[in-house]
């Protein structure tokens, strides 16, 4: 907001000061004395209007780069808006191949932990998500506004917190801690479905500005990944 004002007020300066410069040299020589007496007002004042012209004309030269600069970064902005929707999309797959893993563990009465019909020990078919699509949301934080940068930004940080809760969970379950720490690996799951989520509009480019998460959109992404119902309403109390 301050730093609207300030340009409020050096566009409302140069105005006055282009106005007092046009009435003092043109207007009012040309009313006072006619044609010759503008002519000589001009010559008088040659030196100060070679400057105003000069600076003028840096100013314009300015305002067409900035235009310009702005422009490009516009550009940009769209064609990284384009390319989030495969990184989500991808991100979003990862997600919820992860979250299915989860689904298909359980423990045998031997004691041991398996997904599907393959002890867990042995399993080493776990997702992956390619490097390059982290790379597409870091492009677009450096050309979005400051809200949707700062939503991006916390996307990334909720896939790091989710890929190391993940992998902590598989590398150290055991029988006393399981529900804690596969409801925690949910929690996860679920809220960084919930920002993917509220970011397609804007990568589809439907929305100029990125959706906020609320707790219905959480909601959502629980039941899109099929958490358990059970651990929602742990997690969030009632639902509907």
């Amino acid at each position: 907001m301050f730093k609207n004002l300030i340009k409020w007020v050096a566009k409302l300066g140069f105005g006055v000061a282009f106005i007092a410069y046009i009435t003092s040299m043109i207007v009012y020589p040309l009313y006072v004395g006619g044609w010759g007496n503008l002519q000589s007002t001009l010559y008088t004042w040659q030196s100060l209007n070679v400057g105003i012209l000069a600076f003028s004309s840096t100013v314009i030269l300015f305002y067409v780069s900035t235009i310009s600069s702005r422009d490009k970064e516009l550009q940009n902005l769209k064609a990284c808006r384009a390319m989030l929707v495969l990184a989500l999309s991808n991100l979003s797959e990862f997600l919820e191949q992860s979250v299915d893993l989860l689904l298909k563990m359980n423990q045998h009465g031997d004691g041991r932990y398996y997904i599907g019909n393959m002890e867990l020990k042995d399993f080493k078919d776990f997702p992956i998500l390619e490097s390059y699509n982290l790379d597409l949301i870091k492009e677009c934080i450096k050309f979005a506004k400051k809200d949707d940068a700062a939503h991006l930004a916390s996307l990334l940080t909720f896939f790091q917190i989710f890929k190391a809760r993940y992998k902590f969970f598989f590398s150290t379950v055991s029988f006393h801690d399981y529900d804690y720490k596969i409801t925690k690996v949910y929690r996860d799951a679920g809220e960084l479905k919930a920002v993917i989520d509220a970011t397609f509009g804007y990568a589809r480019l439907w929305r100029d500005n990125i959706e906020t998460v609320d707790r219905d959109l959480i909601v959502t992404a629980h039941k899109n990944l099929n958490i358990p119902e059970h651990v929602t309403i742990e997690l969030l109390g009632t639902i509907n």
